[in-house]
């Protein structure tokens, strides 16, 4: 076979395969959150997810809602991104160590009664002032500190039967809430342990890029792309 028509078979082979549905999901949950920190700028703040390894997060959306209406108040688009290999992946602030995969603003997450939400869906379908949904909801944390009253409203709507208090041990300010053991454990207070995903992210699912990559071998310069873990 002609070299280029290879290549050209390769490369339309990964159109069709990048385009084809996803017929199952690895789970994917909230791990960890920290809300709330003793600078006025909140400047430490993160939500981190846990799942299997190198699993793609494309079609994936974190959503904040605001417990004071039941409506969102911003949401994440996770296309493109990956869950690194210690099965992290971190959004956050630019202050936070290490270095998270997707930054949002210091002050972004009110400290409650409030909740954040993981879905399968998009962002776009969550513009600020959306109704609580629990359509495509995959997993919820509901969140407040010492002087917030629980949320009816948020539980019922997500489907939650516990609103976590940052504050409970009377020091929100240096303590995170997070499963334990990771992934699969109940929230509790401790020790902020934000964890990244220790990939390069780029822009399309890690599963396109490798194939990609693949076909474009025996092209000129037989460039190579790769992703490393940390």
């Amino acid at each position: 076979m002609n070299p280029r028509v290879g290549i050209f078979l390769s490369l339309w082979a990964v159109v069709i395969f990048c385009s084809l549905p996803a017929v199952s999901r690895a789970a994917v949950v909230i791990n960890e959150i920290d809300p709330d920190q003793a600078s006025a700028t909140d400047q430490f703040e993160f939500i981190e997810l846990y799942g299997d390894p190198l699993t793609s997060l494309s079609g994936y959306a974190v959503v904040l809602w605001n417990g004071a209406n039941d409506l969102s108040y911003n949401a994440f688009d996770l296309d493109g991104y990956t869950i690194g290999a210690s099965g992290h992946f971190l959004l956050g602030t630019a202050s936070v160590s290490p270095a998270v995969d997707i930054v949002f603003p210091n002050n972004t997450l009110q400290n409650g009664a409030d909740a954040v939400a993981l879905y399968l869906a998009s962002a776009s379908d969550f513009p600020n002032g959306t109704p609580l949904t629990s359509t495509n909801l995959v997993d919820a944390i509901v969140y407040g500190g010492s002087g917030h009253p629980v949320d009816a409203g948020l539980l019922a709507g997500l489907g939650q039967s516990t609103q976590y208090n940052e504050g409970a041990l009377g020091d929100a300010d240096t303590v995170s809430i997070g499963r334990s053991p990771d992934g699969s454990g109940s929230f509790g207070l401790g020790t902020p342990t934000p964890m990244n995903s220790g990939i390069p992210q780029v822009p399309e699912p890690a599963s396109c890029v490798l194939l990609a990559g693949a076909a474009a071998l025996g092209g000129a310069g037989r460039r190579r792309r790769f992703s490393a873990a940390r």
